[in-house]
């Protein structure tokens, strides 16, 4: 119709907010505590106590009734233990958006609503995932983590670690968001998981390859049998000198890749990977193992 003026309201999308406790009452308390200073109308929260032995768990269910709490028999560590907070909030079939939150934080009022204002912005329709400034607790003019990057030895880094904060007032791309705080899209938008990587970020990825290597990038679940053949079709029969699988950081997780993909590193050869486990009293710790074949 001419000259009609067509307004698309949108309502405030539901965002789960999933958060980890292990024997860590006092941090779990004062995070939870800090949720409630949220201007975002629309949030629900997911607390999955990660198999805790102080009944912490139990005391928290008791103080926030309000929340969804999973109790895990034992510590399934960092990536499993959102995992299943993450199941959970998948459950929901209104749920747009995943926040997933260390337990040692504390959120300031109108971070998930400049979150959303980003993930909603047609500018940056192609990413399915964001991450707000994270400061230092006893220390917040200093940045914590603004963004992970990589370097080229493989290994990841926190985006302005130690900065001053104002040095990282402007939105701007990330290779990834740290796990402490970051803002995952239900309906991620492109590839086999919904998700993959950008167009932008494959001129990144294939910058690690020196001259006369061949870099291939596969979005590929790592545990599927096809997976496993896709990559040996590439190999053609060669073996490799170092292995880095970047998948899924349980115990279990890692194990099932070792057992399928150890076979093709050459003897002599150097295979990696990550698992995140829990330290009582600490921050949750990246183990790396690391053998040669």
């Amino acid at each position: 119709m001419d000259g009609a003026i067509v307004l698309e309201i949108m309502g405030s999308p539901l965002v789960y907010i999933v958060i980890l406790n292990w024997n860590q009452y006092d941090d779990t308390k004062e995070c939870l505590d800090s949720l409630p200073k949220i201007n975002y109308p629309n949030y629900r929260v997911v607390l999955v106590d990660n198999g805790s032995h102080d009944k912490s768990g139990e005391r928290l269910k008791s103080e926030f009734p309000q929340h969804v709490f999973i109790f895990s028999e034992k510590n399934l560590g960092f990536a499993e233990g959102n995992n299943v907070g993450i199941q959970k909030a998948l459950e929901d079939k209104n749920c747009d958006y995943i926040f997933c939150l260390n337990n040692d934080t504390i959120v300031e009022p109108n971070f998930l609503d400049e979150l959303i204002k980003i993930a909603r912005d047609k500018k940056f329709k192609e990413f399915g995932s964001f991450q707000p400034c994270m400061v230092w607790y006893y220390h917040p003019n200093l940045l914590d983590s603004a963004g992970l990057e990589y370097g080229k030895n493989g290994l990841g880094f926190n985006r302005g670690g130690f900065s001053p904060r104002a040095q990282y007032m402007e939105n701007g791309q990330i290779l990834g968001p740290c796990g402490d705080a970051a803002l995952i899209s239900v309906d991620l938008p492109k590839g086999k998981f919904g998700g993959g990587y950008p167009e932008w970020k494959t001129p990144f990825y294939q910058a690690f390859a020196k001259d006369g290597q061949d870099l291939r990038l596969l979005r590929e679940d790592s545990h599927m049998p096809e997976t496993l053949e896709k990559v040996k079709k590439i190999l053609a029969g060669r073996q490799v000198d170092f292995l880095f699988i970047d998948g899924d950081h349980s115990y279990e997780g890692v194990k099932k890749d070792f057992e399928m993909y150890s076979s093709l590193v050459r003897k002599g050869g150097w295979w990696l990977y990550t698992m995140w486990r829990f330290i009582q009293k600490k921050r949750n710790v990246l183990s790396i193992i690391f053998g040669k074949k």
